[in-house]
């Protein structure tokens, strides 16, 4: 079910505009919304822009896992928080990404 999620983020070009604004707890239209911002500012050679908003797509691309696989909805911008709940969700709390 995870896998639904982010498979159609990017199921259309990034001139294609959403049909309407993310509600904030949209957390897969809102990934497809910034991934789509982020490209044309990619395109745009404008890429400082495109990185800040990928860090969004990351971030909510991992709420809405949270939320599939807990039923519940994080209100928080912290990525170690995020990173710590996907870990125990994976069964693995104890794995870093960072040294």
């Amino acid at each position: 079910m995870a896998v639904s999620i982010i498979s159609g983020i990017n199921d259309k070009s990034a001139n294609d505009k959403p049909a309407t604004n993310p509600s904030p707890d949209d957390y897969p239209q809102a990934a497809r919304k910034h991934l789509l911002d982020a490209m044309v500012l990619e395109a745009a050679e404008r890429f400082d822009g495109a990185a800040y908003l990928s860090g969004y797509v990351v971030e909510c691309v991992a709420k809405a896992l949270i939320q599939v696989e807990t039923g519940q909805v994080r209100h928080t911008h912290e990525l170690d928080e995020l990173r710590e709940s996907l870990n125990h969700q994976a069964g693995a709390s104890d794995v870093r990404t960072r040294p």
